[in-house]
């Protein structure tokens, strides 16, 4: 059996623009893609259930960021001007080997609630516009 090298990635390093905004605090992110509802495609022969996949669900795609907003300047304001413009707007997820995952929809924003002893963060919620996810493999250069 050959010796396969596997690539381990920390989320250090991730980066997450959207428009052309690099959010500074962002702290997670939501899927690259989704899975297909199961259409039923059963005929009276069939013994067992027959499927074949669907539409692809995919939702608003969200990342949760610390809130910050010195002078209107931060992540919070960005977002907020990006929300406030209905304009479709492109995101893009950078990761540690230079991989990306790319799309675009309407954002939309918002601080979280505050809790005792805690960061107090925000999230932008993106509506997805594009379809599927644009993979871009790394280049090793």
């Amino acid at each position: 059996m050959a010796d396969t090298q596997i690539e381990r990635l920390s989320s250090i390093g991730v980066k997450v623009t959207i428009g052309t905004h690099q959010l500074l605090g962002a702290i997670s992110c939501g899927d690259f893609g989704g899975a297909p509802n199961m259409i039923d495609a059963s005929c009276l022969l069939d013994t067992m259930d027959q499927q074949v996949p669907g539409r692809k669900q995919q939702g608003s795609w969200d990342v949760q960021y610390l809130y910050n907003d010195k002078d209107g300047n931060g992540d919070f304001g960005a977002m907020q001007t990006l929300a406030a413009s209905k304009a479709v707007t492109t995101v893009q997820v950078e990761m540690p080997n230079g991989a990306k995952f790319s799309n675009s929809g309407i954002v939309s924003n918002y601080a979280n609630g505050v809790e005792d002893s805690s960061t107090l963060k925000a999230t932008v919620s993106v509506a997805i516009q594009g379809g599927d996810w644009t993979y871009t493999a790394p280049t090793n250069g």
